[in-house]
């Protein structure tokens, strides 16, 4: 049986304004398998979304109000860990196509090495959803 945990929602995040006048994510931000925290700040893997309610698969089966998530901040320890390979000028290149890099505390995702195709991704589930634009199957380890 599982249970709906509800939250109360701060108006202030750890995690910043991702989404300009809203700091709570929502339905539309994820897709299953994205990685999120959840309310205790542990990693979890989302792999159901209805109506606002999140089921996740770790550390044990729960679901879990929307609200209550938070992404997950990316870092350099996190690129490493999935296989980017950070080079002399800081950037943190995977494959021969896929680049990101930290400029001005925002993460800068480019998918062709040109530079010129710059996009703004500071959390893990909006680069797990820019690799799945690009038809990558990627296993993220959090």
């Amino acid at each position: 049986m599982f249970t709906v945990n509800m939250c109360r929602i701060n108006t202030v995040s750890i995690f910043g304004n991702p989404y300009k006048n809203n700091n709570n994510m929502k339905s539309e931000d994820l897709m299953l398998n994205d990685w999120v925290l959840t309310q205790k700040g542990e990693p979890a893997q989302v792999y159901q979304i209805y109506n606002g309610i999140v089921a996740l698969t770790a550390p044990s089966p729960n679901l879990y109000n929307v609200e209550c998530l938070q992404p997950i901040k990316l870092t350099p320890e996190l690129l490493e860990k999935n296989g980017f390979v950070e080079d002399d000028n800081r950037i943190f290149e995977y494959g021969e196509d896929i680049a990101v890099w930290n400029e001005d505390k925002e993460w800068i995702f480019d998918a062709d090495l040109e530079f010129n195709t710059r996009i703004d991704l500071p959390y893990l589930h909006q680069l797990q959803h820019a690799f799945r634009l690009l038809n990558i199957e990627k296993e993220w380890i959090v």
